[in-house]
């Protein structure tokens, strides 16, 4: 009786993971090295806050959210992020980090 019980449930858990889907936010960040005026942008799956706690920056570099979008494809941190949506038109620099913002669709 218990091989049965265990057999059916390991079976559900690895249809359900296997039709899971995982989105992922990306994000375009501008680093400025002020005591050289030097640019570069990266794009990662980390925030300007994260990013330095992994990728190790100079004191005198500055990070800043260029722009932010959804992935919604799952990849499981594997290769590089999806390409960012072509901008309906100027975005404000203040980026808003509340966890309650205007919420979007996937595409279709």
């Amino acid at each position: 009786m218990r091989p049965v019980v265990i057999d059916i449930t390991f079976a559900v858990v690895i249809f359900i993971s296997a039709t899971a889907g995982a989105e992922y936010r990306a994000f375009r960040l501008k680093i400025v090295d002020t005591a050289t005026s030097q640019e570069r942008t990266v794009t990662s799956r980390l925030d300007d806050i994260q990013y330095p706690m992994y990728f190790h920056t100079k004191r005198s570099e500055v990070l800043s959210i260029e722009q932010t979008w959804m992935c919604w494809e799952r990849n499981d941190y594997v290769g590089t992020t999806c390409s960012a949506p072509v901008a309906a038109g100027p975005v404000s620099g203040d980026q808003d980090r509340s966890p309650a913002g205007t919420p979007t669709l996937p595409p279709k």
